[in-house]
């Protein structure tokens, strides 16, 4: 009776989910491996504060762990290609040749994956021919002449089967203001709008649905908010580091979204298990595993490495790890604060132009630089802007001849509209050389900062040399094609009518400029590249770079300085100490802090700036690298993003 009813129930079943593959099987379990913003980082970045990354040692990592798991999958959740200088040797086809090496079962497009445009972005899938799927569900073709050609290289979703058990795979592309133009005359569809769609497709052929989405955080989970029927999210283009899921309620379920940082030093591993009868898949366990340095490489891998080292050293004529420079300090980029790199590259386009302005955009600034000798390699990432194949170079300098009144507008809509930035969101740092401006942080509203909105009132002054900005005056400025690029979008957007008319490529590349004065100078120090010299908030602003947090074993020494206009009033310096060796931890909302010492700040004035000591003895301490967090704490400090900063240090 008992064995009678049980056919039923499966029949039952059967019927009910006609289409599903599994309904009457036991519960499957099986392993989802993961990784995102690759950005044809091949090795560890020289400035990984643990040495984590290397595909190589990301290969042996993932084909070892993969031995134990007999049902598993690798998803990558795009921007493999462009970010290093090994994407200039074919436009990130030797990439995807790479993860097809370590088994790769799909990506998704990421925006740094389409930058040469539509055309050359499928020359690139079809010169790489990866046995794997490269997905985008969003992309609207109509006016692309190419696009059912299109279609069958990228595909929307796929299907894969494990022991009976069907899973949709859909391909979500980013979809941005900025870089949609890079897809023209390709469109993205809106990301949400995209995935509701496809999963409506292919839901009644499987029995589990993962997302790749290569969108902001903010926009995977409201994706995982608003559609029906997604098991699992993996995220990128955010370079979040989740040392867990974050757990999304769904219309229908609850969605895990899950991502991994950037650049391969992490590898995300969620273990699944699907139940067929309420239809539901959850996370058993998941892991982010760290790449360190005492994983062996893949000797296939790492001899692959070296060859292409020696491709791109031919390519280029000079020898990639040729010592060109010292560096005398740690030199750290930030996409939301003023740093080091970005005073250094705009110091370097106005020398190399001859300009009254030179203008950069902290996202266009790259890769970490640690103390030491300088390559040409390091030199490079720190401006790794587009390679374009068919001039045999990356993004240039150009000179615009531009109005006053255009200036004066650019700064001001850029920090006034920071303000409105979704939690999370910035639009960065606007560097320039030899153009001062005096600002107010507390006027931005959202985002950073919340305060009384007024639109021009955020830059209170523009100097340029040591004269007021003449708005019907013109200025020769020094900036990038990406630069002119975002102003353009950004300009036609807002309606502010910039005029571009009298621009001139100088043919210049911008990384080539930073490296002619980095030999020319042959060190550089942070007195040299120090940050606040052409921004001063219009009242005290107490501030802690990387740069000036140092321990000699006994104390912490760390340098608090004055950037605003106005004297600050005593303060005081917390210093905490993360957890020791917590790869996943450092730079995730989930570290845990120990208090280290307390110190006491004098009141400083304008550009003034004090070495405080906190004790911190490296006798009491077990070996291992320690991440430290100090903050200078001031009431009514009008900009505190630069209030913090972080370092790790080895004990």
């Amino acid at each position: 009776m008992a064995v009678k009813f049980l056919f039923a129930t499966c029949a039952l079943v059967l019927l009910a989910f006609s289409m599903g593959a599994s309904s009457c099987q036991q519960r499957v379990e099986f392993t989802v491996f993961h990784t995102n913003d690759l950005h044809s980082h091949l090795k560890s970045a020289p400035s990984e504060p643990f040495g984590l990354g290397g595909l190589a040692r990301l290969s042996t990592l993932l084909h070892r762990l993969r031995a134990g798991k007999p049902h598993s999958f690798y998803f990558d959740a795009g921007d493999w290609a462009e970010g290093s200088w090994y994407y200039s040797i074919d436009t990130g086809a030797n990439m995807l040749r790479f993860l097809d090496l370590l088994g790769c079962d799909g990506t998704v497009l990421g925006d740094h994956d389409f930058l040469n445009g539509p055309d050359r972005m499928m020359q690139t899938i079809r010169m790489a021919n990866p046995s794997f799927p490269v997905l985008a569900g969003n992309l609207e073709t109509g006016q692309y002449s190419k696009g059912e050609e299109l279609h069958r290289t990228i595909p929307s979703s796929y299907i894969k089967e494990v022991g009976g058990f069907r899973i949709g795979v859909i391909g979500i592309a980013t979809s941005s203001i900025l870089f949609d133009s890079f897809l023209e005359p390709i469109k993205t569809v809106n990301p949400i709008q995209a995935a509701a769609r496809l999963v409506d497709e292919i839901r009644p052929r499987v029995d589990a649905v993962i997302v790749i989405s290569h969108n902001d955080f903010f926009m995977n989970q409201a994706m995982a908010k608003f559609v029906k029927g997604i098991d699992l999210i993996i995220s990128g283009h955010s370079h979040r580091k989740k040392p867990h899921p974050v757990m999304i309620k769904g219309p229908d379920r609850e969605v895990p979204i899950v991502e991994s940082g950037k650049w391969g030093a992490f590898l995300g591993q969620a273990d699944l298990e699907f139940d067929p009868i309420a239809r539901r898949l959850r996370v058993k366990e998941y892991t982010l595993h760290p790449v360190t340095p005492d994983i062996p490489e893949d000797p296939v891998v790492a001899q692959l490495v070296l060859e292409q080292d020696k491709k791109l050293s031919q390519q280029f004529g000079d020898d990639i790890g040729r010592v060109v420079g010292e560096l005398e300090f740690d030199m750290h980029h930030q996409d939301t604060v003023e740093s080091s790199m970005g005073v250094l590259m705009v110091r370097a386009y106005r020398a190399s132009t001859g300009t009254d302005v030179a203008l950069e955009e902290s996202g266009f600034t790259g890769s970490d630089v640690p103390r030491g000798p300088i390559t040409l390699m390091s030199v490079h990432d720190i401006a790794p802007h587009i390679y374009n194949p068919d001039t045999g170079k990356e993004w240039t300098l150009h000179r615009w001849n531009a109005k006053g009144s255009d200036l004066q507008t650019i700064f001001r809509i850029f920090y006034r509209v920071n303000g409105f930035m979704p939690p999370g969101w910035t639009l960065g740092w606007l560097f320039s050389d030899n153009l001062h401006f005096t600002w107010d942080p507390t006027l931005m509203i959202g985002g950073m900062h919340r305060g009384i909105p007024s639109f021009f009132e955020i830059v209170r002054s523009i100097t340029i040399g040591e004269r007021p900005l003449d708005p019907h005056a013109r200025y020769s400025v020094a900036l990038t094609d990406g630069l002119i690029r975002a102003f353009k979008i950004g300009g036609e957007k807002l309606r502010l009518n910039l005029d571009f008319s009298q621009l001139e490529d100088t043919g210049i590349e911008a990384w080539r400029s930073v490296l002619d004065y980095i030999v020319s100078r042959k060190k550089l120090s942070k007195e040299n590249l120090r940050v606040g010299q052409t921004s001063k908030t219009i009242g005290p602003d107490l501030a802690i770079l990387e740069y000036g947090i140092e321990w000699d074993k006994a104390h912490l020494l760390v340098e608090v300085e004055n950037l605003g206009l106005k004297p600050s009033k005593a303060a005081q310096v917390d210093c905490d100490s993360g957890v020791r060796d917590g790869y996943a931890l450092f730079e995730s909302d989930e570290q845990r802090w120990t208090p280290i010492g307390k110190a006491s700040v004098p009141a400083l004035k304008p550009d003034q700036r004090v070495q405080v000591r906190i004790p911190w003895d490296a006798s009491g301490l077990a070996a291992g690298h320690w991440p430290v967090r100090c903050e200078a704490k001031l009431r009514r400090d009008r900009y505190k993003d630069n209030n913090v900063a972080q370092k790790v240090f080895i004990r």
